[in-house]
């Protein structure tokens, strides 16, 4: 499958306003061998309050990536982007496309059918129910009482060092 037709799946699962920013997101940090479409770029920069021009950060890093990135473009994800980021240290040089891969890693993912739509939530508080210890679900219920730890922590710079840890423990497992 290619990357439209995975966005066109995608389209089913989400409202036509969360896929038209899904598409945009992924049109600028997936499409690195294709011209660049500043028309996008601006009104992604626009909706998203970013501080600064992206498109110099756009330019940097689509160069980076052609000359960089090895993948499979049908393979490329949301997950394997921000490893790739990790890994090239570009998380800290290009702050606004990082703030962008952060917005797609926290989108809520769904799953549509004809008859329900199905939202990750529930069934992640049914799979922790069903295979954690009542020890293991105090974290999550911490971190609803202690709503203003938890956004101190998703500061930028406290995000990236957790999210630094998340995967080099994935890369122990």
């Amino acid at each position: 499958q290619g990357l439209d037709t995975i966005l066109q799946n995608l389209k089913l699962c989400f409202s036509e306003f969360d896929y038209c920013k899904i598409k945009q997101i992924s049109e600028l940090l997936f499409k690195w061998n294709e011209p660049l479409n500043e028309s996008t770029a601006k009104h992604v920069q626009e909706f998203y309050k970013l501080d600064e021009d992206i498109i110099p950060e756009l330019r940097f890093y689509r160069h980076y990536a052609k000359l960089n990135f090895v993948i499979d473009d049908n393979c490329i994800n949301f997950v394997s982007l921000g490893c790739l980021f990790i890994q090239h240290g570009l998380h800290s040089n290009i702050p606004c496309l990082s703030k962008l891969l952060y917005i797609a890693l926290s989108w809520p993912i769904t799953s549509a059918s004809t008859e329900n739509s199905f939202s990750t939530l529930p069934r992640l508080k049914t799979y922790l129910c069903n295979t954690l210890g009542q020890e293991k679900l105090t974290g999550p219920a911490l971190m609803a009482v202690e709503q203003e730890l938890v956004n101190k922590l998703m500061e930028p710079e406290r995000l990236n060092e957790i999210v630094e840890k998340f995967i080099s423990q994935m890369k122990e497992i």
